[in-house]
């Protein structure tokens, strides 16, 4: 879970690795205003957009840098990511971010 714009969203990370370059990347994945953590959760919810008859956008928000060591990396992709989602528009950081939970 990352903090950007005061929004907490849920991400996921992982590690890249060529021989000599380790890229640490931390991502994200929208459908329509809500952000999916998991591959199960953007099933589900294109599955019944469709059955539904709704066409969502789908995106993809990743962040990545060369990095030997993760830790480093992860803390500098968080402040670019919450840095970005300042930097948008309030009325289209829904499109980046998603929509805040209700509720």
């Amino acid at each position: 879970m990352l903090e950007l714009a005061g929004q907490n969203v849920p991400v996921n990370r992982l590690h890249a690795e060529l021989p000599g370059r380790f890229e640490p990347i931390t991502y994200w994945t929208l459908l329509g205003d809500v952000v999916l953590a998991d591959k199960s959760g953007f099933r589900w919810r294109r599955l019944g957009s469709a059955l539904r008859g709704e066409l969502l956008d789908g995106t993809l928000v990743r962040v990545s840098s060369i990095d030997p060591q993760p830790e480093r990396a992860f803390a500098l992709q968080a402040r670019f990511a919450d840095e970005m989602a300042r930097a948008v528009a309030p009325a289209q950081r829904v499109k980046v971010i998603g929509a805040a939970p209700r509720g």
